[in-house]
């Protein structure tokens, strides 16, 4: 999937002199289905699909390089970035299908294990705070994975009840049952980004979501 195409890139910054790279990573797969409350950094990666696979091949490569070719490098493990511009139309980026289909007068499924029928718990982040956190990562992190995440679960038909109370619009669904691969928790500690990149999320799940909202309301209209 990613592999060679990274390591393109990899090798490219070390003929151009790069100083320092920082790597893409997934703190919402390369756990895998832990049972945690709050993943830290130093738990033992699980990834469960070739997605999660390739993140971790990928801090590996980021890894060898800086071993090999002195490269510094930053792995930022991201939790469930939404925002703005987010894809619909595919099956990832669930804030994203939601309120197309919220705005748009269809219904949504919710997706649950049947022992759990509120939905998956996830951890969702708004994508400025990533983008600030990719900034501060330019001179600090040096050679570590860092999770950038906002500590909180979220239900995905608390997420869906979320956007229909922003929007004005009659929570609506109907169920499914869990795709392959889906995570039943995924929740990341996010106190090691503090301590190391000075960085905390800066928006609210409500806050992220009426952004993103007010984005995709312009779309539609």
């Amino acid at each position: 999937m990613n592999g060679l195409g990274l390591l393109n890139v990899l090798e490219c910054s070390r003929a151009a002199g790069v100083g320092k790279f920082i790597f893409i990573s997934s703190g919402g797969a390369v756990y895998g289905d832990s049972g945690k409350e709050r993943l830290t950094e130093d738990y033992p990666p699980a990834p469960s699909s070739p997605y999660a696979i390739h993140k971790l091949l990928g801090e590996n490569y980021v890894r060898f390089y800086g071993v090999q070719h002195g490269m510094d490098w930053t792995a930022l493990r991201y939790a469930n970035v939404f925002g703005p511009r987010q894809n619909p139309l595919g099956e990832a980026g669930v804030v994203a299908i939601f309120i197309s289909k919220v705005l748009g007068g269809e219904i949504p499924v919710v997706n649950a294990y049947p022992e759990e029928p509120e939905g998956m718990a996830r951890d969702y982040v708004y994508v400025e705070d990533i983008a600030r956190a990719n900034l501060l990562a330019l001179d600090k992190g040096s050679r570590e994975a860092v999770n950038i995440a906002t500590a909180r679960d979220v239900r995905t038909r608390e997420l869906l009840a979320a956007i229909c109370r922003i929007t004005g619009k009659e929570l609506k669904y109907t169920r499914g049952g869990p795709r392959p691969g889906d995570i039943r928790h995924s929740c990341l500690d996010n106190s090691k980004a503090a301590r190391v990149l000075g960085w905390k999320p800066g928006f609210s799940l409500d806050e992220g979501l009426g952004r993103t909202i007010s984005w995709f309301s312009g779309s539609h209209a």
